[in-house]
């Protein structure tokens, strides 16, 4: 049985509590138009009414915009709106209950008396981590912090069913109507840990002050209404504060989305930029060899990745071909993979065979101990008289090789690992003979996992037969056919990984032998 994801699980969680929610505005209203309930302080009314539909608007607002933000931050937001959403509704409809006098409008207040209770209790909880991973805060007091937060929610929650239960069955058990101001206090204990977490938490960060002005609001403001309305219970009940601290949450967000996009819209230009520049894009490469054809592309993805591929003469008789893809997205892909690039370019000089070169770069790119990157890469080094290929191969894909006139296939050759994740690897060279119209065909990961709008992967067997279907034409217009291929697979969803390819044909006469 496959598990369920995190995003899922949010997703699941919301729509019960918009569900909720809703069921909470239609009670209220069913009981105001049956005549069993009224309504007396309609100011406090219209609060919680106006920040009910509030909250599901900005919901609304940030599920339009979810695709195109940090989901890692906006899902708790989410999650506060449609708690915040959902306490409102409640609210309303104690609002409207508290003065039945029938048993079962009591009943009805009391279950969604508890339910506020409660609720008040997570929300609280829900401010601290989304502020938490906003601004972000990090370090040992903060995880501290929020295991205690994690661990006292739960007894709160308990102490608030207890406590509620209790008094509210004295209340039916006496005359008259349903009195809850007993009950008020119940929240506070947590909510005064969370704003002393959330308070020296944010002190202590190194988060700019904006940012730190804007979180000690989150918690700020409900939390000074809160006591507020404890103090003078005639004034409006603390969930105003709470709106006008949602409010300003989402303004601060929309404006630190606008702010991230721009950046990262100016680092993926760049990293566009680093990678267009470096790779080799002049074809046919060598007009005047009359020895091989050689064609290669990169349809880049909405990110910017780390694939590259690479081609060159070390000399008259011997050409170099390099397929590589570093981990990771952006312009440390797209700088480590020039640093990848150009160490390749400059050991392969210094050795006889490809296995040598990769575990010299290897040992280069591990002489820096942060970093956090790695590389697979495929090279090869082809001497052109005689057709004779050796290859080593790190972690990288397969490469496809087809005899003249024959179909592709993948040649499957022991792997190493990537570059870049620890010193000393040894890898293993393969040696192939080439002979006229035999063709190689290498790719990075993009290509077999291209995603199909059912979810389904391109995969080796269809990237085979894609290949088998276009044999024997140049290399030029056989990239071109997969891409077209691919394109129509994959339909309008959108590649998350770049398309990558090189071909190479070997041509004139057979000189392997």
């Amino acid at each position: 049985m496959n598990k369920i994801s995190d995003e899922t699980k949010l997703k699941i969680g919301r729509i019960i509590l918009s569900t909720l929610g809703m069921l909470g505005l239609v009670m209220s209203v069913v009981l105001v138009h049956t005549g069993k309930a009224e309504i007396e302080d309609t100011f406090v009314f219209a609060i919680d009414l106006m920040g009910g539909a509030i909250c599901y608007l900005l919901f609304a607002g940030c599920s339009i915009e979810e695709k195109t933000t940090d989901t890692e931050k906006t899902f708790p937001f989410m999650t506060i709106l449609l708690l915040a959403g959902l306490i409102f509704f409640i609210d309303e409809a104690c609002w409207i209950t508290v003065r039945g006098t029938d048993r079962a409008v009591q009943t009805a207040f009391l279950f969604v008396y508890l339910a506020e209770l409660i609720l008040e209790q997570v929300v609280n909880y829900a401010f601290w981590r989304y502020i938490m991973i906003s601004l972000p805060l990090e370090g040992k007091f903060v995880r501290i912090g929020d295991k205690a937060a994690q661990l006292l929610l739960i007894p709160m929650v308990f102490m608030s069913l207890v406590a509620a239960l209790v008094v509210l069955s004295r209340m039916f058990l006496s005359a008259g109507a349903v009195d809850p101001e007993g009950l008020y206090w119940l929240p506070f204990p947590y909510m005064a840990f969370i704003v002393v977490l959330t308070f020296i938490a944010v002190i202590r960060s190194k988060a700019a002050p904006l940012l730190k002005i804007a979180a000690l609001s989150f918690v700020g403001i409900p939390g000074g209404w809160y006591i507020l309305s404890a103090i003078f219970p005639e004034y409006p009940s603390h969930y105003g504060g709470m709106l006008l601290s949602i409010v300003v949450m989402y303004i601060i967000l929309y404006y630190e989305q606008s702010r991230q996009l721009i950046l990262t819209q100016s680092e993926l230009k760049t990293a566009a930029v680093i990678q267009e520049s470096m790779l080799p894009h002049v074809f046919p490469p060598y007009p005047d060899r009359k020895e091989f054809m050689l064609h290669a592309s990169m349809s880049p993805a909405k990110e910017v990745g780390g694939d590259f591929y690479d081609y060159f003469m070390i000399d008259e008789d011997h050409l170099v071909l390099v397929m590589a893809d570093v981990s990771g997205k952006g312009v440390p892909a797209a700088l480590f993979m020039s640093i990848s690039m150009v160490t390749i370019r400059n050991q392969v000089p210094l050795f006889d065979n490809p296995a040598d070169v990769l575990a010299a770069v290897n040992d280069e790119l591990c002489e820096n101990e942060d970093n956090e990157m790695f590389v697979t890469v495929w090279l090869g080094v082809i001497k052109l008289s005689t057709g004779r290929m050796m290859s080593a191969n790190a972690g990288h894909e397969y490469p496809v090789f087809a005899r003249a006139g024959e179909s592709f296939e993948l040649k499957k050759t022991k792997h190493g690992p990537p570059l870049g994740i620890y010193e000393g690897v040894q890898f293993q060279t393969e040696e192939t003979v080439l002979h006229s119209g035999d063709m190689l065909f290498l790719y990075t990961d993009g290509l077999p996992e291209a995603t199909a709008q059912d979810g389904q992967m391109l995969g080796e067997e269809r990237m085979l037969s894609i290949l088998n279907r276009n044999k024997g034409v140049e290399p030029r217009l056989l990239l071109e056919r997969i891409s077209e291929e691919v394109g129509a697979f994959v339909g309008e969803r959108e590649h998350f990984d770049d398309l990558t390819m090189l071909a190479f044909r070997m041509e004139g006469e057979d000189n392997s032998n």
